[in-house]
């Protein structure tokens, strides 16, 4: 059992650190080479896509969700952030832009663009100041659109949010890319806009990762840090006099990772916890049997 436990922990260990990693290199696929000097039609790897935006909170006072007072806004009221912008860079692990021939045409010939709106409940902001709320986020979803810069936009992912965190200077949200948007019929353009360098279950494109039907099924994981200002964090305003609804603008700058989250990892936890309740077992009946 000695020589067992530290293998276990290890193992665990692993796996965990693996399933919490971000994030992947990953490239697009336009489908047309805007490149005079190679032929293909796909950017350069990169890992991060950023951008710039105002931020729009509307809390809603008579709306608490730990059924607090409804005549002042405080705690427990309901926050929906709206936001919508263009995908400023696209940014390797190095923090390095790419630039020119690597970017495929994109912010020149063709753009992304960014459209969310989420949902949550107002607490105390990150400073603990009490008039300076800040909100967890528990629903909603963004959508990144390709801009054809003639007047059409075309859906080509979306990040569905399952959770949030607060850290003094920064939001983090975090949740799944989601296809099913687009069933039954997703064009073939929209099925090879989004892939990682490196293939993960013999697949490289997002939606043939998130089409395969395996069970546990292999996720792929997003993250966005919000990159707000502490400082920026004030007190809403209410929209007209006595109104129950109270609105701020927040500038944020976010980044976004993503990285394949295979469901495997929790099947090897339990496996490995299987195997540990197994070794206890049978030491605990070697020093109990009266034989």
């Amino acid at each position: 059992m000695t020589k067992l436990k530290p293998l276990i922990y290890a193992c665990a260990l692993t796996a965990l650190s693996g399933g919490m990693t971000y994030a992947d290199n990953i490239f697009l696929d336009v489908g047309t080479s805007f490149n005079a000097v190679d032929a293909d039609s796909r950017t350069d790897d990169f890992e991060k896509l950023l951008f710039s935006v105002i931020a729009t909170s509307t809390y809603t006072i008579d709306d608490n969700i730990f059924g607090g007072d409804d005549t002042i806004l405080d705690t427990g009221d309901k926050v929906v952030d709206t936001g919508t912008s263009n995908i400023g860079s696209l940014e390797t692990s190095s923090a390095t832009a790419l630039v020119g021939p690597a970017l495929e045409g994109f912010n020149n010939d063709w753009g992304l663009d960014i459209d969310y709106t989420i949902s949550g409940y107002s607490v105390v902001g990150p400073g603990g100041i009490p008039d300076e709320l800040a909100a967890v986020f528990t629903s909603g979803s963004a959508s990144i659109f390709f801009d054809d810069f003639m007047g059409t936009d075309t859906k080509v992912l979306e990040l569905d949010l399952t959770s949030s965190m607060i850290e003094p200077t920064n939001v983090l949200l975090t949740g799944i890319v989601d296809y099913s948007w687009c069933e039954p019929a997703c064009s073939t353009f929209v099925k090879e806009f989004f892939n990682f360098s490196e293939p993960v279950a013999g697949e490289n494109a997002f939606y043939d990762i998130w089409a395969l039907d395996l069970t546990p099924p292999i996720s792929i994981m997003w993250r966005l840090d919000t990159n707000i200002d502490e400082a920026a964090i004030v007190a809403p305003e209410p929209i007209a006099e006595g109104s129950t609804t109270w609105t701020r603008e927040t500038e944020l700058s976010p980044t976004i990772l993503f990285v394949p989250e295979p469901g495997t990892y929790g099947v090897m936890l339990l496996g490995l916890g299987a195997l540990l309740f197994s070794q206890r077992h049978r030491i605990t009946y070697a020093f109990t049997d009266k034989r």
